[in-house]
């Protein structure tokens, strides 16, 4: 399972996600589970601006983008 952290447009802060793909690089889409906040929607598409994320807290799954 690989950490990653995703670009998500109007959100303040950069989230981690977890991913279960190891292709995945930085510039790929991929589509994130909702927060459950109302910040972020279920199934919103989000960019990968970095792998290996330093944050050691719970993270939901996300899906590459087709």
């Amino acid at each position: 399972m690989k950490r990653i952290v995703v670009k998500l447009t109007g959100m303040p802060f950069d989230p981690t996600y977890e991913i279960d793909d190891d292709t995945i690089a930085i510039g790929d889409l991929v589509r994130v589970p909702g927060s459950g906040s109302g910040f972020i929607k279920d199934g919103e598409t989000g960019t990968v601006i970095a792998l290996d994320s330093s944050y050691t807290g719970p993270c939901k799954r996300a899906a590459r983008a087709t």
